[in-house]
C-alpha cells in the first residue's frame, strides 16, 4: 500500500507522468541497445580499449554538459 503513494504527483497531469516513464523507460533500452551495438564495431583484438574510451568520453561529456547547458538555457529564456 505504501509502495504505490511513493509514485503519485500531487498536481501533476498523469499523461505527463506516463508520458515520462515510457520516455525514461525508452532511453534506458536504447542504451543498452547501443552499448552491445557499439562493441561489436571493435575488432576482438582492441574492443576493451574502443570500449573504455568510448564509455570515458561518454562520461566527460556528461560531466561537462550541466557546464555547458546553462549558458544555453540563459540565452533562450533571454530570447522569449
Amino acid at each position: 500500500m505504501y509502495l504505490n503513494m511513493a509514485f503519485v504527483f500531487i498536481g501533476v497531469d498523469p499523461a505527463a507522468t506516463a508520458l515520462s516513464i515510457v520516455g525514461k523507460a525508452l532511453i534506458s533500452i536504447s542504451f543498452a541497445v547501443v552499448y552491445i551495438h557499439a562493441s561489436e564495431l571493435f575488432p576482438t583484438e582492441i574492443r576493451n580499449v574502443g570500449i573504455g574510451t568510448a564509455s570515458m568520453c561518454a562520461r566527460i561529456s556528461s560531466m561537462t554538459a550541466s557546464y555547458a547547458g546553462k549558458p544555453l538555457v540563459r540565452g533562450y529564456t533571454s530570447l522569449c
